[in-house]
């Protein structure tokens, strides 16, 4: 469906093939005295098949030549919207691989699929709401600051489970084995303090088994955590996910499918997660009670919003291109070099040293940032080395390169290269959107 024309003054051409059709053509060459069986013919108005084609030709260049788009979502407009300032927090560890989730037709799951759907039931119900994601295991770290933009963070959700399964598959935890309760709840409180925008109503949800592993390396206590949530006024609340009987699937040495009891140190305590979130004025329930959820809703739902001025950017895709001629036109011996004005995205963030937590942390905030600003990235956060990256970079031939590595984190820096030019240039990372604004207004 076509939404809007770039240049709709140019519709005036469709007059055009208007006049190809309703004017009759002019005869040329030598004339007759009519005869009395020619003036009885009607006078012809030319081949009208041929008049036909004409004209939707023309018609087809005019629609072109105004350049039809499509509103992928969006209004470029200013309102107020009154939200709170809400972080989930969500459990990585190892015991989050127990199959013990049974739906109703008798389907089991893992806790961790049973963690995803209730993160998005969440957000999909906080439309006006700032949210972000932190997720924890022995380590803790911001995965997606707080934004409006809730399909970034929908994004950054099935990423990380994603690299979360492809660790279990190596028996090792994305950030570590166990659960570090506490510490996966102090680092998201400090980020909802430290924000940039303040709210008035502020809240943590903490999504996990609740089986705290005090063995865990920088083990923080959950309770004093909730104390100190409870001092900066942020309310804790919870999502408990596990079935108390603790049975999980098995092959036994035959190769049949059997169920095993699980250990008791490996059975989710939501009593553990109810005292945390009673000491924070909060309410935990089971992630299988819709009641419970519904509660934890209306418990947010409570907390005094702030209102705020939201500028939303609109974002139009063109019906047309002609890629054969642009590429044909913009291109080096590394691969095509595409214009601002119609590159499929902005920027192409490259991300170094993902094996480093700081690493995928300090580039997934600046891919937020960078979103968040309206600017369209291209996040490369495969592990393969930097000269494929840069390789594949070049061949695709975004106009704006970033790169950040754990050398560029050091330094505070990110490292900014537009296509078309050979040399790169250090931005400071307190500026790198600003600045990279700069350099596209230039590429």
């Amino acid at each position: 469906m076509i939404d809007r024309f770039a240049a709709p003054w140019l519709l005036l051409l469709l007059i055009l093939p208007l006049l190809v059709l309703l004017l009759r053509p002019r005869r040329g060459g030598a004339t007759f005295g009519p005869t009395a069986l020619l003036a009885g013919l009607p006078r012809s108005r030319g081949p009208l098949l041929h008049r036909a084609l004409l004209a939707a030709g023309l018609a087809a260049l005019a629609l072109a030549a105004a350049r039809p788009q499509t509103d992928t979502g969006g209004r470029s407009t200013e309102r107020t919207q009154h939200g709170r300032n809400l972080m989930l927090v969500i459990d990585l560890s190892l015991s989050m691989r127990h199959d013990d989730i049974v739906a109703p037709d008798g389907a089991r799951s893992d806790r961790l699929a049973a963690v995803v759907r209730a993160a998005h039931a969440f957000i999909s119900r906080r439309g006006d709401d700032r949210i972000g994601l932190t997720f924890f295991s022995d380590r803790a770290v911001t995965g997606c600051p707080l934004t409006y933009d809730h399909e970034t963070v929908r994004q950054f959700l099935d990423r990380t489970e994603q690299q979360a399964r492809a660790a279990w598959r190596r028996d090792d935890g994305l950030l570590g084995a166990g659960t570090n309760l506490g510490r996966g709840l102090a680092v998201a409180v400090n980020h909802v303090v430290n924000s940039t925008e303040q709210a008035l109503g502020a809240a943590v949800v903490l999504i996990t088994d609740g089986a705290d592993t005090r063995e865990s390396p920088g083990w923080v206590d959950p309770l004093e955590a909730a104390r100190k949530a409870a001092a900066k006024g942020v309310r804790v609340h919870g999502i408990g996910v596990g079935d108390p009987q603790g049975s999980i699937t098995r092959t036994d040495v035959f190769g049949r499918v059997v169920q095993v009891a699980l250990p008791r140190g490996q059975l989710p305590d939501l009593e553990r997660l109810r005292q945390i979130t009673r000491l924070a004025d909060g309410a935990a329930h089971a992630a299988t009670d819709a009641d419970g959820l519904a509660e934890v809703f209306r418990a947010i739902d409570a907390l005094e919003p702030t209102p705020r001025t939201i500028r939303v950017q609109v974002i139009y895709a063109e019906h047309w291109r002609l890629l054969a001629a642009i590429v044909e036109q913009h291109h080096d011996d590394k691969g095509i070099i595409w214009p601002p004005s119609v590159a499929p995205f902005q920027v192409h963030l490259v991300s170094l040293g993902l094996d480093r937590p700081e690493a995928r942390e300090g580039a997934e905030a600046l891919y937020a940032e960078l979103e968040q600003a309206g600017l369209e990235v291209l996040y490369d956060d495969r592990a393969e080395s930097a000269g494929v990256k840069f390789n594949d970079a070049d061949l695709i031939g975004v106009p704006l390169r970033l790169t950040i590595s754990p050398r560029t984190l050091k330094a505070e820096t990110v490292e900014a290269k537009l296509r078309r030019e050979s040399e790169a240039t250090l931005l400071p990372r307190g500026e790198a959107v600003e600045r990279a604004r700069e350099l596209l207004a230039r590429a």
